[in-house]
């Protein structure tokens, strides 16, 4: 499971399928699923998600634009990365710029 969370994180804007993760670390998707929410607490979509985010929050603070900012941290779109960014954050991306 550590390695799963490795690898996300080396990487977050990398899109990390469950089945390919769970192949790169020799476990069966459900089981690497089950493991992931036991040990980390969260879904491994929530924890890309919570990366992505902190990716985007540093990047603003660097003076990055909010969409290149959200293509950087491998979100589709500057409309993507917003509806993610609220389920965790409580500010606005565009008061970090």
């Amino acid at each position: 499971m550590h390695r799963a969370q490795d690898l996300i994180a080396r990487d977050p804007a990398q899109r990390w399928a469950v089945e390919t993760l769970a192949e790169r670390v020799h476990l069966s998707p459900r089981h690497l699923t089950r493991l992931f929410r036991e040990q980390a607490g969260v879904g491994i979509v929530e924890y890309q998600q919570r990366l992505r985010v902190a990716v985007v929050r540093q990047l603003l603070q660097q003076g990055v634009a909010v969409e290149r900012a959200a293509e950087g941290a491998g979100f589709a779109s500057a409309r993507d990365m917003r509806r993610v960014w609220h389920k965790f954050e409580s500010v606005n991306p565009g008061q970090l710029a």
